[in-house]
């Protein structure tokens, strides 16, 4: 999947409001929208897009989408 893609995909399933668009230098916890709902919406969308099972405390783990897309793994994205 292209980088451009995976943050179009997941700001469009988390419904952001808070920013216009998401990069590998976003911090999630910064996010208004950030909460248990939205981590549920993260693992589902991982494991839809990427077939890869995340806990939630893997991503309670991470600060930036970029630590999020080294759990998935790098050699996931173009």
């Amino acid at each position: 999947m292209k980088k451009e893609e995976f943050f179009g995909e997941l700001h469009s399933l988390l419904e952001l409001k808070s920013v216009p668009a998401l990069n590998e230098q976003t911090k999630l916890k910064e996010l208004t929208e950030y909460d248990s709902m939205m981590i549920l919406s993260m693992i589902a969308f991982v494991d839809q897009f990427f077939n890869k099972t995340l806990t939630a405390q893997q991503l309670n783990s991470v600060n930036e989408l970029s630590g999020l897309m080294n759990l998935i793994g790098r050699e996931n994205f173009e």
